[in-house]
């Protein structure tokens, strides 16, 4: 409850909410020997990242806010569109069913605004770069065409 942040309202420090619960859980040997509990790192991230470890979704805010992307319904369909998101689902197969063919994918990345669908081509996910910051979890920066709702990749960086 602490990490959602139930208890915000008497200590916005969520850091120090778990440290003073772990202090009071020591033994009496520790008392004794005057143990102190690890002291956790806060920061925006860490508030982002345990609110989706406890809730599943991000809720005071989300990681994206800084960058300040656009919604991908302000690019014109066929242009050129930049998102960023968090990679949520990766789809890896042979098009049209033929295992001779080189791989591509699907990924799916949840921006600001909700959820975007990459059309990875085969050309572009044989790149190891391109796996490696397509891979759940990560913030990425995408930049691609625009094809109704969903982005054809060209690029992907990975956001700090």
């Amino acid at each position: 409850m602490i990490k959602a942040g139930a208890f915000d309202f008497d200590e916005p420090n969520r850091a120090k909410l778990l440290w003073r619960f772990d202090m009071s859980e020591r033994t009496k040997t520790q008392i004794k020997e005057d143990y102190q509990c690890d002291i956790y790192e806060w920061n925006d991230n860490v508030k982002c990242e345990w609110e989706k470890e406890v809730l599943g979704m991000y809720l005071s805010l989300h990681p994206m806010e800084r960058y300040g992307f656009k919604p991908l319904d302000e690019y014109n369909d066929g242009g050129s569109a930049l998102q960023g998101g968090e990679v949520s689902e990766v789809f890896e197969f042979h098009p049209q069913k033929n295992p001779k063919k080189a791989k591509m994918a699907f990924v799916t990345i949840n921006t600001l605004y909700g959820h975007v669908k990459l059309v990875v081509f085969a050309g572009i996910w044989a790149r190891e770069d391109v796996q490696e910051a397509l891979q759940v979890g990560n913030l990425v920066l995408v930049r691609g065409k625009r094809s109704g709702n969903d982005v054809l990749l060209d690029s992907v960086e990975i956001l700090d």
